[in-house]
């Protein structure tokens, strides 16, 4: 029900086609069976009055028609509802911090979104049919009425204690389709570490089969017995259902001639026990679907509702920025574990980012200096402390223009085809900059888009520098560039590259394992469990 409401509430200009098509859909099939009756009654009458066959075909018309049209208009609202929804959570995600995505879990978002928007698409095709056959079975008791008051009554007890039976069957249905959701996305995840992980399977068949058979296996058969139970579940009012129209059948047959009294009057009404029966089928096939839409549903109300809770505030494309001076002040961050316990702290740091330098950021792997560049990039929103950009606090109303200062390729970075959000670029100019960066004879930039992102692991870091040096912003994060690239390049990044960004205004903050004072650093931070343990600036640079 509540999936038809959305549907109807989605509807805008379409709720008067989707009435018309609905009326239709609900009248038409009872033509349909008020003509051939007709002809039962007397059989001479058709071949004496034409008109038979006209409403016949009226009628067939309708039922066509109406599926038709009221599907199309059905699948219509559904997928524009659909579309609004995705670019409202899409709007939403890029809206929350970070670390809230982290906790949320991008894969739990996606899969939600897909896996949810798929049942629902299904079920945008039988909504309208399922409330039309429910339309005319209602249609279908009144015309029982009208033949004998004595079958109606029957035939509304058993319909009255059949819908009883059926919701009482339904009252755990939402339950076993959470059972069977969360299966599902346990199953995905497993799977997915034999996709992604697919080298390491291959080289260690061990592992593989491990995964397979004690985990892979487990989970999808967990998955497969969820989803029998919920289908179980939904599918035990349809058979209460069935049952119950067999016993009004046989009522109809066997027990009611006596009271009805004319023969004749029996047979209409098992033929319209047989078209009612017909109706309850299409309701029966309509109400999995429903009952999946409506569940799928509400998990996406929900993640909604869980990105909405973690929204830092409306935000606006930010001005270009510039500064002078950046000082963290005894910030902190620290991941936690579901309960809230703290698992690793960073800070309290204080550090001080002045414009046009060029500093490193050392330290052994877990020290947190991929940590603190989120946090002084504000990817992170600081736990304690404050961030000051040129004097003044950076807080959620200004943590937009801030991050706009900052360009960066992480170590996680993600790749993206195009330059997304740039001005247009001239493609000689970034093609003579895949070049300068020596990845220029496996990528090219051609009608706005990259060539391939199919590359090795430097070459890829490469390319997203490329990206990053495009986007022409003041700060230029770079976390472990330089490792996984030739040395010839690395050489080159180091007494070439970097200087000339130097040169043309950048603040160049580095993370690197190679030595910062061969390589021009003004500045060495050193990171030690979270906590910086040196800052100093290079011997010989300027005071």
């Amino acid at each position: 029900m509540r999936f038809a409401l959305t549907v109807w509430q989605a509807a805008d200009g379409r709720r008067l086609w989707l009435l018309v098509a609905m009326f239709i859909s609900t009248l038409s099939p009872v033509g349909v069976l008020a003509v051939i009756n007709a002809i039962i009654k007397n059989p001479a009458t058709y071949r004496e009055d034409h008109s038979l066959l006209l409403w016949f075909a009226l009628a067939a018309a309708g039922v066509i028609g109406g599926y038709a049209v009221g599907s199309r208009l059905s699948v219509d609202t559904v997928e524009t509802l659909l579309h609004r929804l995705r670019m409202r959570l899409a709007d939403r995600i890029r809206r929350i911090e970070l670390s809230e995505l982290e906790q949320i879990g991008g894969t739990r978002v996606y899969d939600t979104l897909t896996r949810n928007t798929a049942v629902i698409s299904e079920a945008a095709m039988a909504v309208l049919p399922g409330y039309a056959a429910l339309g005319s079975l209602v249609l279908g008791g009144i015309y029982t009425l009208l033949l004998s008051p004595v079958v109606f009554l029957a035939l509304a007890v058993i319909l009255a204690a059949s819908a009883f039976f059926f919701l009482l069957s339904q009252q755990h249905t939402r339950t076993a389709l959470q059972q069977a959701a969360k299966a599902e996305t346990g199953f995905l995840q497993l799977f997915g570490h034999l996709l992604s992980g697919f080298k390491e399977v291959r080289l260690h068949w061990p592992r593989g089969q491990e995964l397979e058979q004690d985990f892979v296996a487990p989970a999808s058969r967990e998955l497969h017995w969820a989803r029998v139970e919920a289908a179980v579940r939904i599918n035990r009012g349809g058979s209460l259902s069935y049952g119950f129209f067999y016993v009004m059948l046989a009522t109809i047959a066997f027990v009611l001639p006596p009271y009805v009294g004319d023969p004749d009057i029996v047979v209409e009404s098992l033929y319209v026990a047989v078209f009612l029966l017909s109706m309850v089928e299409i309701i029966i096939k309509t109400i999995p679907l429903v009952a999946r839409a409506d569940f799928a549903m509400e998990e996406l109300e929900a993640m909604e509702e869980s990105l909405l809770r973690c929204e830092s505030g409306r935000e606006s494309a930010p001005a270009p920025a510039a500064f002078e001076r950046i000082l963290l002040g005894a910030v902190t961050y620290s991941y936690r574990d579901p309960s809230g316990t703290p698992l690793f702290t960073v800070g309290p740091i204080s550090l001080e980012i002045v414009r046009g330098e060029t500093l490193f950021l050392v330290g052994g792997n877990g020290s947190g200096k991929s940590t603190l560049l989120r946090i002084l990039s504000r990817l992170y929103p600081p736990d304690g402390g404050t961030i000051l950009w040129d004097g003044e606090p950076v807080g959620s109303a200004r943590a937009s223009a801030y991050r706009a200062l900052f360009s960066a390729v992480f170590t996680d970075f993600h790749l993206f085809d195009r330059l997304y959000g740039l001005p247009e670029r001239s493609a000689t100019d970034v093609n003579r900059l895949l070049r300068e960066l020596g990845i220029g004879h496996k990528v090219r930039f051609e009608d706005g888009a990259f060539s391939t992102t199919a590359l090795s692991t430097g070459q890829r870091k490469r390319l997203a520098f490329a990206v990053a040096v495009l986007e022409e912003r003041p700060i230029l994060v770079l976390d472990e560039l330089a490792a996984d690239q030739d040395r010839d390049f690395r050489e080159r990044f180091y007494t070439e590259i970097l200087p000339r960004l130097k040169g043309e205004g950048r603040t160049l903050i580095v993370v690197s394992h190679d030595d910062p004072r061969r390589f021009g650093a003004d500045r060495v931070v050193t990171l030690r469990d979270g906590q910086v343990v040196q800052d100093s600036r290079v011997e010989g640079d300027p005071e």
